[in-house]
């Protein structure tokens, strides 16, 4: 059996990783992937064969997202086996299945269906099949913020002390925000460009979909009428100020939560109705209405690309289709003209 490391090299045959692609290591032998899983897995006991291969292919990025430690990793079948290590975890699947086994109970990973929550109590033992898929840590103090907030301000404590499936479908039925398959995406896009992910605020939408995925139940219990209704269109536009006196800084949803004592529900609902958007959408139209501003007022050494960054864009290809589209003119035209004219 061989046992080798090699690093960014793409290894044919398996799916690709959903974050940390490019600092990723390749690697072939069980002996290898157990040295690589151990710097993120510390508890780790050891790997071995699910029936008797010869060798083992596997690629692993483990990378931070602020206080979060992410490890993406796609392999051919392999058994493993953990001590108990104190970190809550969650591990999401992108393709194959993982089964782990904790405290007398089997649980499983699949795509699109169920991830886990490991909660660092129990030793474990799994099996992966043909598997890709990312895990996590999380803070339990950080997240009880999270959900305070996003229940406006009514504290909820989350049981984190056993193993479970998390249902990963009950995102699309809340209907709050992208699917958290896209959401790793865009943080594997941030995570290119040093404090970018920090800068849109991705490491507190992923605490916001793991609240999602751990209580579903608590974020459904308002019914959208009585959401509506509580919160008056003055409170509203008040929120809509304080939003505007804070850009261009970045806004998380649990910042709008917390300023306005709205619940996640409540917010999304009220938006909608006084504004016709949600609040992502109004505090993005914002930010195009200052670049456009700025365009038409521009000082000597801005550039495009200057003026989108500090009003809060980031991916610039996105902000120049959106800012068209609202204007009709690329932001590159527009400062031309302005230019030119004066």
């Amino acid at each position: 059996m061989t046992n080798s490391l090699s690093f960014g090299r793409p290894t044919d045959g398996l799916p690709p990783l959903l974050v940390g692609s490019d600092s990723a290591i390749e690697g072939n032998g069980f002996e290898a992937l157990f040295d690589a899983l151990s710097v993120a897995c510390p508890n780790l006991k050891g790997v071995a064969p699910t029936a008797s291969p010869q060798s083992l292919r596997f690629r692993l990025s483990v990378f931070h997202l602020g206080s979060m430690a992410l490890a993406s990793k796609a392999s051919e079948s392999y058994a493993a086996q953990s001590d108990p290590f104190g970190a809550k975890t969650i591990l999401i699947p992108t393709a194959g299945r993982y089964q782990i086994s904790a405290g007398g109970k089997a649980h499983v990973a699949a795509p699109g269906t169920s991830g886990l929550l490991l909660s660092g109590n129990h030793a474990l033992s799994g099996i992966g099949f043909d598997y890709a898929g990312v895990a996590f840590n999380i803070d339990p103090a950080r997240l009880d913020r999270v959900v305070s907030a996003m229940r406006g301000g009514s504290p909820s404590s989350l049981s984190l002390d056993t193993e479970r499936e998390l249902p990963l479908g009950v995102l699309d039925r809340l209907g709050l925000g992208a699917n958290l398959q896209g959401l790793l995406t865009q943080i594997d896009a941030a995570s290119k460009v040093p404090g970018l992910a920090e800068m849109l605020g991705l490491e507190d939408l992923l605490y916001r979909h793991v609240a999602l995925l751990l209580a579903p139940d608590l974020f459904m219990e308002e019914a959208p009428s009585r959401a509506v209704s509580g919160v008056p269109r003055a409170m509203v536009m008040e929120l809509c100020d304080r939003i505007d006196a804070a850009l261009p800084a970045t806004l998380r949803l649990s910042d709008l939560e917390a300023m306005s004592g709205f619940s996640t529900r409540a917010l999304q609902y009220a938006f909608k109705r006084f504004l016709g958007c949600s609040p992502a959408e109004w505090i993005r139209d914002r930010r195009l209405a200052r670049v456009h501003t700025r365009l038409l007022t521009p000082h000597p050494e801005d550039t495009v690309t200057s003026i989108a960054l500090t009003e809060g864009f980031f991916h610039l290809g996105d902000f120049s289709r959106r800012f068209n589209q609202r204007y009709g003119l690329l932001p590159s035209v527009m400062l031309a003209r302005t230019r030119r004219s004066s």
